[in-house]
């Protein structure tokens, strides 16, 4: 029970943090080419089907502290104005699509390992609906790092 917590907790947590990150450069876009790319929809679209929700579901689960779901929250805000600014003190390399690739890889095997646990633990299949999608894309992923390296 406790590694199924934990691991929901990281991957969750992680999913957030990263939405975050993507809602930002996405925005970033959308502020400095407003004219030659469709930033603005993806950012849109990003915003109201995946950053909105996600922050919606994360302050609705009564499971955590109201401080845990709130501080989860201030930070993927912070994380997301952060995104939109890329100072300099943060490493370049944080900026660059192989970095989130391969960081919504290991994202995609914590949710992986949440579902594995939810359906021991549980006895129900209900987390397969997830677990699967999340390791199938998780393997497409991997197989992209592999052949870009």
């Amino acid at each position: 029970m406790l590694f199924q917590q934990t691991s929901f907790w990281l991957s969750s947590t992680a999913l957030y943090l990263g939405f975050g990150a993507v809602m930002g450069i996405l925005l970033k876009g959308t502020f400095s080419k407003p004219q030659r790319h469709p930033y603005w929809a993806l950012a849109i679209t990003h915003g109201i089907f995946f950053f909105l929700p996600a922050s919606i579901l994360l302050l609705g689960h009564q499971e955590w502290s109201d401080f845990g779901r709130y501080g989860l929250l201030s930070i993927g805000l912070v994380v997301m104005l952060l995104s939109i600014v890329q100072p300099s003190w943060v490493p370049s390399m944080i900026w660059q699509r192989a970095f989130g690739q391969r960081y919504f890889t290991i994202v995609l095997a914590l949710i992986t390992l949440w579902g594995v646990s939810a359906i021991l633990v549980n006895g129900t299949f209900t987390p397969i609906l997830v677990s699967i999608p999340s390791c199938l894309v998780g393997a497409a992923s991997w197989q992209m790092i592999l052949r870009s390296s």
